[in-house]
């Protein structure tokens, strides 16, 4: 079966749910087509149906990460131009898929950061900017007392759930000075 833009729209408008995306991974044979479709929803940066396409293209693509490739670039330049958190936060989820020594992490660092420090941005994206500069310090220590720093910084006008994902990262950075 194949579907049109207008089809795949039309159905994430309808109610959306994990069950339905599995039911339709089992349906379909998920191909780089139906990734394309939902690439561009993405980038009409129309609500709700860009973070419904954003969500379904993390849950599809979780399996099949290779059907990102060629739009991790496009994820990394435009992250930082959505004007909505779902889509931010599902397409941080994305690049968390990969192999970070795969993606241009000093890009990535800088997005993370801006979002991290704004307190304007969602909970969830500032939660998902902050393990993604975690996991890059993982390949490059230094930046673990900077980012240790930046937690701190934010942490008491941040919010519970902030707090929370604060505390495992730190506790995990406990002997960064």
């Amino acid at each position: 079966m194949q579907f049109s833009l207008e089809n795949i729209e039309e159905y994430l408008l309808q109610e959306l749910s994990l069950e339905a995306i599995k039911s339709l991974d089992k349906n379909l044979e998920i191909d780089k087509y139906i990734i394309k479709q939902l690439w561009q929803l993405i980038l009409t940066d129309r609500q709700p149906v860009s973070w419904r396409a954003a969500w379904a293209l993390y849950h599809l693509t979780c399996k099949r990460k290779e059907f990102m490739v060629p739009y991790i670039q496009q994820i990394i330049e435009l992250l930082p131009q959505f004007k909505f958190d779902g889509q931010k936060r599902e397409l941080l989820k994305v690049l968390m898929l990969f192999d970070l020594k795969d993606l241009d992490t000093g890009r990535i660092l800088n997005v993370c950061y801006d979002f991290l420090s704004n307190p304007n941005e969602s909970l969830a994206v500032r939660v998902h900017s902050m393990q993604m500069i975690f996991n890059i310090s993982e390949l490059e220590p230094e930046l673990k007392s900077e980012l240790k720093s930046t937690i701190l910084f934010h942490y008491q006008e941040s919010s519970a759930g902030f707090q929370s994902r604060a505390n495992k990262l730190l506790k995990k950075m406990k002997d960064i000075d």
